[in-house]
């Protein structure tokens, strides 16, 4: 019997996507920055995953060290995500193990990480989001992935940036070997892609979706997909190179 999941992933081509049109019987993975998104309100949040493998990201600034400046210098950001996990308080949210002390007593909270720890699920979760995605969705059962905004693993030429950031050049494809090596180590599970265009992966294990999900051929802007107050909130760290 098939049990299938929507992972999303930050490529820019999610703001072409309608993600509240994916189908109510379906249920999703969202990794990232994805909680920003507009459309994530809009989605029935019980049938939601969410992932974020940041290690420490809940810790205070005074507690992390120099290794950790990337996330004091999204601290803002990272708050606003605080409380946008309490808002959004029906999701199931998996958090790196260290930010243990902060999420005691949350009963949608659960820890992961890359050693078999004790309270913790085992994930192959350190190694980027789609690593972490699959591996989550493996742990949960789903034997049926469909893949949308996972943009640089599908075409021949993919630009480098994420959905809330400024159009970059585009660039070779060279994860091809790397995603068909994960794809194939998982081989339960029957891999499809959410794309309008063809995919650059061809296998009997990686093939086009049929999930119908509405798609506009005219990019939105920004402010269409996200709050102004958190464009604002990105425009405050050094870590994206925002929109204007």
């Amino acid at each position: 019997m098939q049990k299938e999941v929507v992972i999303i992933g930050d490529g820019p081509s999610i703001r072409n996507y309608d993600l509240k049109s994916i189908n109510s019987g379906v249920e999703i993975i969202s990794c990232g920055n994805q909680i920003f998104h507009e459309s994530f309100s809009s989605i029935s949040n019980n049938r939601l995953h969410y992932i974020v493998v940041e290690p420490r990201l809940l810790w205070p600034s005074f507690l992390l060290s120099k290794k950790r400046d990337h996330v004091k210098s999204i601290k803002p950001l990272v708050n606003r995500m605080i409380a946008k996990f309490k808002e959004f308080d029906t999701v199931k949210y998996y958090l790196h193990w260290s930010n243990a002390p902060y999420i005691l007593g949350s009963n949608n909270f659960h820890l992961v990480s890359n050693k078999q720890l004790p309270f913790t699920i085992k994930l192959d979760s350190i190694s980027g989001s789609f690593r972490a995605c699959v591996s989550l969705a493996n742990f949960l059962g789903y034997n049926k992935i469909h893949l949308l905004g996972f943009d640089s693993f599908v075409l021949s030429e993919s630009p480098s940036n994420r959905w809330y950031e400024m159009d970059g050049a585009t660039h070779k494809n060279e994860t091809k070997s790397i995603v068909q090596g994960i794809v194939d180590s998982y081989s339960h599970i029957e891999f499809n892609v959410i794309s309008e265009k063809a995919l650059v992966l061809t296998s009997n294990k990686l093939l086009k979706s049929s999930l119908s999900i509405s798609y506009s051929m005219e990019k939105s802007n920004l402010k269409d997909v996200m709050s102004q107050q958190d464009i604002e909130l990105f425009k405050l760290t050094n870590e994206y190179n925002m929109e204007a």
